[in-house]
């Protein structure tokens, strides 16, 4: 996350990248939900979600936090060689000038998103090692995005992206999951998402049912 000053003197805008796509050799543009599943998003994960999606530019995934939104104009999306990048306006409310005091003190360094999976809209593979180990790949190939924005603990290392166990679950899951928010923001319980992700382990052999 970085803050790029403006000439007019208003505050500066919040940039950033909320999700990276997967680089052959950089181990911080995965990421990995068990010891052998690992996942990666594809350059195509977000070629209509910019043009479509109205998304919220909130920090740590709160919406009570909001720094911008894509419907308004105060929030810019677009994919380049890189990831998914955002562009953030931000109010002159308290919630934006402490966003960019904490980014100055470097203290708000991360970013993230927060999606849902369409039907299709991933695709699983497998590869082995050098040492002979079987890794199962799951590769985000189209999403729906819901917000994006500065984070203090984000996923993918290279730059980002949130909520662990919740991506892992099937698309009828996880509108279980979102069917108590209108707005559709992730709001989810850890026992349901522990559940979930339990029995994605059992089927893909990560685990015994007992």
């Amino acid at each position: 996350v970085r803050l790029k000053e403006r000439s007019d003197g208003q505050l500066p805008l919040i940039t950033g990248y909320g999700a990276v796509f997967y680089r052959n050799g950089q181990e911080g543009t995965q990421y990995w939900l068990w010891d052998n599943v690992v996942e990666r998003i594809a350059p195509s994960a977000f070629t209509r979600a910019i043009q479509e999606d109205d998304v919220r530019g909130l920090k740590n995934h709160n919406p009570d936090l909001l720094l911008g939104r894509s419907s308004a104009g105060t929030m810019k999306l677009s994919v380049d060689e890189i990831g998914l990048r955002y562009e953030i306006t931000p109010p002159n409310t308290q919630t934006g000038r402490d966003t960019i005091e904490e980014i100055k003190r470097g203290d708000l360094t991360g970013s993230s998103f927060s999606f849902l999976i369409p039907e299709g809209g991933d695709e699983w593979s497998e590869q082995k090692t050098a040492e002979g180990a079987k890794i199962h790949i799951r590769t985000l190939i189209e999403l729906q995005v819901f917000d994006t924005g500065p984070v203090t603990f984000p996923a993918y290392s290279a730059t980002t992206t949130g909520v662990r166990c919740y991506r892992s679950v099937s698309k009828a899951d996880e509108e279980l999951l979102l069917r108590r928010t209108a707005a559709k923001v992730i709001v989810v319980s850890r026992t349901e998402v522990d559940v979930r992700c339990r029995e994605l382990e059992i089927r893909l052999g990560l685990t015994k049912n007992r």
